[in-house]
């Protein structure tokens, strides 16, 4: 990525799109002569014509937040829309309505999953957000995500906590995302948000730990399978945030950067080096003592897969033995 000092190209030839790069200005044929061959640009029609220079744009401008779209995109898409592999979002839905928690399947579907297909605009590609004067759709996720907790506080008070578990996973998923392009733009965004609403949220009662979930799911057209499960709310947002923390720490260890979607070894193996880490670090308290199905859980929130097939000998202690190299 270039500097935010990056001119777009693409508004500068506003002019010329029905032109041969002979009509170019001589200025701005040099650049697109980077992009196009002569005949290229020539043969290729308007639309193809504009389509290349805006994707090379939306890449090379880093006032864009082309990382945060990408980010969100994976998390919400859809396949029923883009015919792509369901995002984290959408596999959440499905198990709570599995699991006979319709009123989370709703509320997930339609006040969180539609919303963000809406932020997204349904594009495999963030164009409709640019070229942007400010940072657009890291703005509106903010937003979004506060509007989150708004929907949460009202569940913990009517003792939804199958809502609230699903609404912390969300939280804890957008703040991840939100935190790719935090430090370079949510400065901003964030002053100005708090500038704007300076009342404070009304404290939201503490709900009884043995209450069970009261939402209805009658007004929402999700099926149940089974009774809805109850319980006390427990935000998984600590667990996403320490797997991601402690790839961060293999990943200085093993000095590469890790394919978080084709992770090397098996998860048994990683669960093992995690919990070998806490226990030789004497860190409190332990997160990591967990079952292996619980792991596998926090590692597809925070993002971390491992592919299928049986695991390559060679790799069947590599999280044991790079674990060894890894400092708090």
């Amino acid at each position: 990525m270039m500097s935010k000092d990056y001119v777009p190209l693409y508004p500068l030839l506003e002019k010329y799109w029905d032109k041969p790069l002979a009509k170019v200005p001589a200025v701005l044929r040099d650049r697109v002569c980077r992009l196009f061959w002569n005949t290229t640009w020539d043969k290729a029609d308007i639309e193809i014509r504009q389509d290349a220079i805006r994707c090379h744009d939306v890449l090379c401008d880093d006032t864009q937040e082309m990382n945060t779209w990408h980010q969100l995109f994976l998390y919400a898409k859809n396949t029923s829309e883009d015919g792509l592999d369901d995002g984290i979002l959408h596999c959440i839905i499905e198990e709570a309505k599995n699991n006979g928690n319709a009123a989370a399947a709703c509320i997930l579907k339609d006040h969180v999953a539609i919303p963000l297909a809406e932020l997204l605009d349904g594009n495999i590609f963030p164009f409709p957000h640019w070229p942007n004067t400010e940072p657009l759709l890291w703005r509106k996720l903010y937003e979004f995500s506060k509007t989150l907790s708004t929907m949460r506080d009202t569940a913990k008070k009517n003792k939804d906590y199958a809502v609230v578990l699903a609404l912390d996973d969300v939280s804890a998923q957008l703040e991840l995302i939100l935190d790719i392009d935090r430090d370079r733009i949510g400065d901003q965004v964030v002053a100005a948000y708090e500038a704007e609403n300076t009342q404070q949220a009304a404290p939201v009662e503490q709900a009884a730990p043995d209450a069970v979930m009261g939402t209805s799911s009658k007004d929402c057209n999700v099926p149940t399978t089974g009774k809805g499960k109850a319980g006390r709310p427990k935000s998984i947002e600590k667990k996403v945030i320490a797997v991601r923390q402690m790839m961060e720490r293999l990943e200085k260890a093993a000095s590469t950067q890790f394919n978080p979607q084709a992770l090397r070894g098996s998860a048994a193996d990683l669960l093992a080096a995690c919990q070998r880490f806490e226990k030789s670090n004497n860190i409190e308290p332990m997160l990591f003592s967990t079952s292996q199905d619980t792991f596998n859980n926090w590692l597809r929130r925070a993002g971390y897969s491992f592919p299928t097939g049986r695991t390559l000998d060679y790799e069947k202690n590599y999280w044991t033995q790079l674990v060894v190299k890894a400092t708090v």
